[in-house]
């Protein structure tokens, strides 16, 4: 089926999909990996480290654990503290972004999307976008894997959101 919006994004919307955006990395199979390969070198080091300065092996490993721990806690207080602060660096960013405040109309069907803006037009195919995610706030149309494109849920009826969503689905793009 086609559906079209129209639509002025608010540095609301952009702090919404900017948040979907980074709850999905947050959840992905790669960061979850790669904090498992953090906090498995932090014990391998740490318990090296204690065995090294003459502490016994359970000593040296209950150590390297709870310096793991500390280590992973760390960086979740990190991540927690971009999370909090995400939005005012993205109304920063969409202040600064003058081309960003404009009407912009979106056209889909099911061989693609179509963007219109003052400034002109973008032609995409659905197999031109590398996946696709839908947060409760938005829809997100992603071109590698952090550039992306996105429509705000509340401004789609439900017969739109429904339309897109199963268009979406028909495409064949990979969903994240």
């Amino acid at each position: 089926m086609a559906g079209q919006i129209s639509l002025h994004a608010t540095a609301t919307d952009f702090v919404t999909a900017s948040r979907a955006n980074y709850l999905r990395q947050l959840r992905s199979r790669r960061f979850l990996g790669r904090l498992m390969f953090i906090s498995v070198v932090a014990v391998l080091l740490m318990t090296g480290l204690f065995l090294f300065l003459g502490e016994g092996w359970w000593d040296s490993l209950f150590d390297g654990l709870y310096m793991a721990l500390i280590v992973v806690a760390g960086i979740l207080l990190f991540l927690g503290l971009t999370f909090l602060l995400l939005p005012r660096r993205v109304r920063r960013l969409f202040h600064q972004s003058k081309s960003q405040h404009g009407e912009i109309r979106s056209d889909w069907s099911d061989d693609g999307c179509v963007w219109h803006r003052t400034g002109g037009e973008q032609h995409y195919a659905w197999t031109d976008y590398h996946r696709w995610f839908v947060a409760r706030g938005c829809y997100l149309f992603y071109l590698n894997d952090q550039l992306y494109q996105f429509v705000p849920r509340h401004l789609l009826n439900a017969e739109q959101d429904a339309d897109l969503h199963d268009t979406l689905m028909k495409s064949g793009l990979r969903r994240y």
